[in-house]
């Protein structure tokens, strides 16, 4: 397997913060194990913000080498880009227009954008 992700960071049906601490640590703990066994070439985690990466960080033995967030024009998540860089770790972006439920291909400044470069929004 080539890249092996923590979906959500959170705990479905709950809000309890110190679970959700414990869970994320318990499934990196498995990803680590596949990793470490050869099983998976590289591990990393999705729709993580910092203070889940900061949570994980106090316990992980491998660090995620991917952190795959939703990124677009109306949430472009630049500290967040900006602290994974920092610390050698890979971004990956899904939903570049939004999911198509903002409006994003009518934005004005983004038709002036692709007009500049002579395409289509």
């Amino acid at each position: 397997l080539d890249l092996m992700l923590v979906h959500w960071p959170g705990v479905f049906f709950s809000t309890d913060e110190e679970l959700g601490r414990q869970k994320r640590s318990e499934i990196w703990r498995a990803l680590e194990d596949a990793y470490e066994s050869g099983k998976v070439r590289a591990i990393g985690v999705s729709n993580f913000e910092l203070r889940h990466w900061e949570q994980l960080r106090e316990s992980w033995r491998v660090q995620p080498m991917v952190n795959q967030i939703e990124c677009h024009p109306y949430l472009p998540q630049v500290e967040l880009i900006d602290a994974m860089h920092s610390q050698g770790t890979q971004v990956m972006c899904y939903c570049p227009l939004g999911s198509g439920q903002l409006g994003l291909l009518e934005d004005e400044g983004l038709h002036e954008i692709a007009s500049k470069h002579r395409k289509t929004p």
